[in-house]
């Protein structure tokens, strides 16, 4: 049996727009904060945050009116989008209603 590596992720926060970069500046240091490409070759200012960072800030979202993209790199490679599903919820059951009386 093989012994299997324990994956490396690095996570990425990128800020949609100016009030949610301003918010992320205060929390996150500059040494934390990194230029890379987007997919089109744009460079982009990210801030690098750990995973219990990352999950604040997901809570948080509403609550302080930030706006973000989530990227991870998995090991040395490609810095990607992460798509997290939205939590499933149950369908609520309807019952048929009784028939109304024909006068």
């Amino acid at each position: 049996m093989t012994k299997e590596r324990a994956r490396k992720y690095q996570w990425y926060v990128d800020p949609s727009d100016s009030y949610t970069n301003e918010v992320l500046s205060r929390e996150i240091t500059e040494e934390n904060t990194a230029q890379i490409k987007d997919d089109k070759g744009n460079p982009r200012k990210v801030y690098l945050v750990t995973a219990q960072e990352l999950s604040k800030f997901r809570r948080s979202r509403s609550q302080l009116g930030i706006s973000f993209r989530i990227l991870v790199q998995e090991g040395g490679g490609k810095i990607r989008d992460v798509t997290f599903l939205p939590k499933t919820t149950r369908k609520k059951t309807t019952f048929p209603q009784p028939a109304q009386a024909v006068k």
